[in-house]
């Protein structure tokens, strides 16, 4: 059975969990830096991230 349900748009979250997110992924050392040309860059697995980042929504938001 489907159910339609209605979610707030991560998008809109106006910059609130986004930095949040990141800066925990990263002090858990989910991110190496280096080099990318002459630019710096930040390297990390986006599947570790994304489940890193569903952990925490599911810690703070409160999701029917």
């Amino acid at each position: 059975m489907r159910v339609w349900a209605e979610k707030r748009d991560m998008a809109s979250d106006n910059g609130t969990h986004f930095p949040i997110v990141g800066r925990r992924f990263a002090d858990r050392g989910g991110v190496r830096t280096g080099k990318v040309g002459d630019a710096d860059a930040l390297f990390f697995s986006t599947r570790t991230l994304v489940d890193f980042a569903a952990g925490y929504f599911r810690e703070v938001l409160t999701c029917p």
